[in-house]
């Protein structure tokens, strides 16, 4: 691995993490505003926590997608660091999708910066934070990174459909990943009843999606893989399987919230800290699924 390789890696290792943050804090801020049922609201400091944390992200999220044009621009020219800021070189990755990617993002992660910066803003006011934006935050977002994915890498082979199916499974993996951190700042800083209707709210938005993610993400690997000799036989099927015990790991975890562990906040044998300790488990266990998955759809292929 060359040292261009490497910073790809990292670069897109931020990207997703940024992203991930985004689609993450904005489903959590979503479910938990004003609702029409119980007319729970989210506490503002808490409220607050989520957005900075958002913004931070993005912030990261502008800075890697920078560095992750700048590496491509540096791979191609192949002249040491300075190869980085050629000019002939970064035209050519511009007006490719390499290029189209990068300033999607940079748009999308600006974007999403200003926003946070004005929901900040709002939420220090006392103001209502309407559902409608926060919708069409989502929205965007969601098309937006979605859009991004299906235009590089080695799923280019792909059928039109499965890059569509690519699209929902990463984006709806970025939003599991990233609503997680969230949902451990609610059993810090909220009440038993409150922490346990959140949890219970969040599993049912997540049932369909995270039932979706799985489908997809067998579908798409057996669409690259297309054997089980491939799956045993490549570096790509050997980093694909570490991939999938991650997955069924981090399922396994998911099932305890929604069957075990949050019913049981509201009788006690379940405390709030015991619930938050096992969510972080379970995000060091999404973190590792993105690092796996950069090594998939950068350092190895289908074919190798």
């Amino acid at each position: 691995m060359d040292i261009w390789q490497l910073g790809l890696l990292i670069s897109k290792f931020g990207v997703y993490l940024g992203g991930s943050a985004l689609l993450g804090g904005g489903w959590i801020l979503c479910i938990t505003n004003t609702d029409t049922d119980t007319k729970f609201t989210l506490p503002a400091s808490l409220q607050t926590t989520v957005t900075r944390h958002m913004r931070l992200f993005a912030v990261i999220g502008i800075i890697f997608s920078a560095f992750d044009f700048l590496f491509q621009v540096g791979q191609l020219a192949q002249s040491g660091y300075a190869g980085m800021f050629d000019p002939v070189m970064r035209e050519m990755v511009a007006h490719s999708t390499l290029g189209d990617v990068a300033k999607s993002r940079l748009v999308l992660f600006a974007s999403a910066l200003l926003y946070l910066t004005y929901l900040g803003h709002s939420i220090r006011k006392n103001a209502f934070i309407s559902n409608r934006s926060l919708g069409i935050f989502i929205v965007i977002a969601l098309a937006g990174f979605g859009y991004t994915f299906t235009l590089t890498g080695h799923t280019q082979q792909l059928q039109p459909s499965f890059k569509f199916i690519l699209a929902a499974h990463a984006v709806i993996a970025l939003a599991w990943v990233g609503s997680l951190w969230p949902l451990s700042r609610t059993c810090v800083e909220l009440s038993t009843p409150n922490l346990h209707h959140v949890m219970t709210k969040f599993g049912k938005s997540a049932m369909y999606p995270i039932g979706g993610l799985i489908i997809a993400g067998l579908l798409l690997a057996w669409q690259l893989v297309r054997s089980v000799s491939s799956l045993l036989d490549t570096n790509y099927g050997f980093v694909l399987l570490v991939k999938l015990l991650f997955v069924g790991a981090i399922f396994l975890i998911a099932l305890l919230h929604k069957l075990r562990l949050v019913p049981q906040l509201l009788t006690g044998i379940t405390s709030p800290r015991t619930l938050q300790k096992s969510i972080q488990i379970e995000l060091c266990i999404g973190i590792s699924i993105l690092m796996v998955t950069v090594v998939l759809s950068t350092a190895v292929g289908p074919n190798y």
